[in-house]
Parts: C-alpha cells; sequence; structure tokens
C-alpha cells in the first residue's frame, strides 16, 4: 500500500483495521501534548515531535517519528 495521506492510507484498509485503527487514532489524538503531528513517513501513520522540543530533528530528518502506527506490517 502507498498511501501519501492518512486518508488515503485509512481508505486502503480493510474495513474492520479502518475501524480498529481509527479507535486508536482518536485516543493518540485526543491525548497528544501541544505541537505533536499527525502524517505519513515510512509508509505508515506516525506522529511527529515539534521542532521547539527536538530542534535538530532526528539526524537529518526534521520530523520525529514517536509513535508508529500497529496496524503497519512489514513484508
Amino acid at each position: 500500500m502507498t498511501a501519501s495521506t492518512v486518508a488515503q492510507y485509512l481508505a486502503a484498509l480493510p474495513a474492520d483495521r479502518r475501524a480498529a485503527l481509527s479507535a486508536v487514532r482518536k485516543v493518540i489524538n485526543e491525548n497528544l501534548p501541544d505541537g505533536y503531528e499527525e502524517g505519513m513517513q515510512f509508509g505508515m501513520i506516525g506522529w511527529y515531535g515539534p521542532l521547539s522540543v527536538y530542534p535538530a530533528g532526528y539526524g537529518e530528518n526534521p520530523k520525529v517519528p514517536r509513535f508508529p502506527d500497529p496496524s503497519h506490517r512489514l513484508p
């Protein structure tokens, strides 16, 4: 599955996995500290730490993935 947005990623999931992941996303998004963002990275949904907390990012990547999508399965 290749998705460039969270909406595309969710639309491509089977209904049962979409429902489960949506429930998990709701809890995560309601409890994220200020400044964190949800988006796509490495082919899965992730949440990024704010640059004010992690100014150098991780290596050369300015978006620090913190909570990878548990629905993502490696081939």
